[in-house]
């Protein structure tokens, strides 16, 4: 069995280095000029690109003798066809930038077709994709405008930036565009109840309201108010309808987003205390 093996290899090597000499590049010299005289100047119709000497017909010996020198020759990567090197074509356009402010990335791509390589030719050398910084500015700080009857605290990112006891507060907040969490605390001392609130951008645009959004509970836990609590046993606040009192009369008016809610933990009248957050993106 040994010697079995040993056979093959040897006689895989021996087929390995008969088929490196036979490309060498002094006998491909020799096998393209009898191929070029036997086969192209007798008409013969070449599948390696090669252009005949002349037109006529070609006997089936003479086929099936260059035919098989066109295999070979094949076997040596041989082609009459010009091999084209790949050429880069100009960069399109930039995309759309990832973000409107604050700083986002676009790119754009290149294709490699003037001209695309072919016959074995080299592609093209350097990168496809160019990525470049967009939109660096800072982004304009949100608005927020939030009532609460009765008492408020408003929590941004887990800081205190606004509290009161006057159940008529309509709080005014500029909130950093990256704020991650707001969160509200709303003490109920008897009557009506709810929060309702509204939040947009520079221009106007409606970012966040208080809705189905927003989680509530009648306990607030420790650090409740921060960006890494986990709320997810908490659940949708209470919608306390369209007509709700905070919706409709002044001075919550002023708090105009269409969409707007009011909102009080899903606890309803039981809870004196209502804890709600919103997550942002």
């Amino acid at each position: 069995m040994r010697n079995f093996f040993a056979l093959v290899i040897s006689l895989t090597l021996l087929v390995i280095i008969v088929s490196s000499k036979s490309c060498s590049e002094k006998n491909l010299e020799k096998r393209v000029k009898a191929y070029t005289k036997k086969c192209l100047d007798k008409a013969f119709k070449s599948s390696l690109g090669c252009k005949s000497a002349m037109d006529g017909m070609v006997n089936k010996k003479t086929k099936r003798k260059c035919g098989k020198m066109e295999k070979g020759l094949k076997k040596c990567g041989y082609t009459c066809q010009k091999k084209t090197d790949g050429g880069w074509g100009d960069f399109g356009d930039w995309s759309a930038c990832s973000a409107a402010c604050g700083g986002g990335t676009q790119k754009r791509s290149r294709s490699c077709s003037k001209p695309a390589p072919a016959n074995g030719g080299a592609d093209c050398v350097g990168d496809k994709e160019q990525v470049q910084d967009c939109n660096t500015e800072a982004c304009k700080p949100y608005t927020l405008k939030i009532a609460c009857d009765d008492d408020m605290t408003v929590y941004i990112d887990g800081v205190q930036k606004h509290a009161d006891k006057n159940w008529q507060t309509i709080a005014s907040l500029s909130v950093p565009a990256s704020t991650k969490v707001i969160a509200v605390k709303c003490y109920n001392g008897g009557g009506g109840r709810g929060i309702v609130g509204g939040m947009k951008d520079a221009a106007g645009k409606d970012v966040m309201v208080t809705d189905s959004s927003w989680k509530c509970s009648g306990a607030g836990g420790e650090g409740w108010e921060a960006t890494d609590f986990n709320a997810a046993a908490w659940k949708q606040p209470e919608d306390l309808g369209d007509g709700h009192f905070m919706r409709k009369n002044s001075p919550f008016t002023q708090i105009t987003s269409p969409a707007r809610r009011s909102i009080w933990s899903s606890g309803g009248g039981g809870d004196a205390t209502a804890y709600c957050r919103v997550e942002l993106n």
